[in-house]
């Protein structure tokens, strides 16, 4: 049963994110001029309220019996270092697009940069639900549908590549909004 009410809360956390980058508006850099993209507010406040957990599971190994503790110390090791990638990669992973190029970057990764007229692929990993951008030269840049401004990047996309990869950047963009 509480197999079943977990994956409840977790679908119901999904949800609100995609609404709440739904909602989201790009950014802008001033100082370089680009629109930016990043993970909603709301994503990284419950990067920051998954702590409380995590401190709270730590807390309650540090009273467990002998026999419990290896078992919560993995737990908590594990849990943590979830909540940990999780704080990363919506605090620090962002994409930037400009009238020349589109760049992405992640802790996970070096900055990928692809120029506009470089693009060779534009394609939707619905399994994933990723937005893949795939340079002539092979840069790969995956953007995640929860990340805010999604749609106006895609938009901006949909503009700026050849004709024949405009009609894949449509369904990209079709999906983005409609999830």
């Amino acid at each position: 049963m509480s197999g079943i009410i977990g994956g409840v809360v977790a679908g119901a956390i999904v949800l609100a994110l995609r609404a709440a980058a739904k909602k989201s508006k790009p950014g802008l850099n001033t100082n370089a001029g680009n629109r930016v993209a990043r993970y909603p507010l709301v994503a990284r406040a419950l990067s920051w309220f998954l702590v409380l957990p995590a401190l709270a599971f730590w807390l309650l190994v540090s009273y467990a019996p002998g026999a419990q503790t290896t078992t919560g110390f993995i737990f908590c090791s594990c849990f943590t270092a979830g909540v940990l990638a999780l704080f990363l990669e919506f605090t620090y992973t962002q994409a930037s697009w400009s009238e020349s190029e589109v760049t992405y970057c992640s802790v996970w990764h070096k900055p990928r940069v692809i120029r506009w007229e470089d693009i060779g692929e534009v394609r939707f990993s619905a399994m994933l639900s990723w937005v893949v951008i795939r340079s002539r030269s092979g840069v790969v840049i995956r953007f995640s549908t929860l990340l805010g401004g999604l749609a106006e990047l895609l938009e901006t996309l949909k503009k700026q590549v050849a004709p024949a990869l405009a009609t894949s950047a449509a369904e990209a963009i079709m999906f983005v909004r409609i999830h």
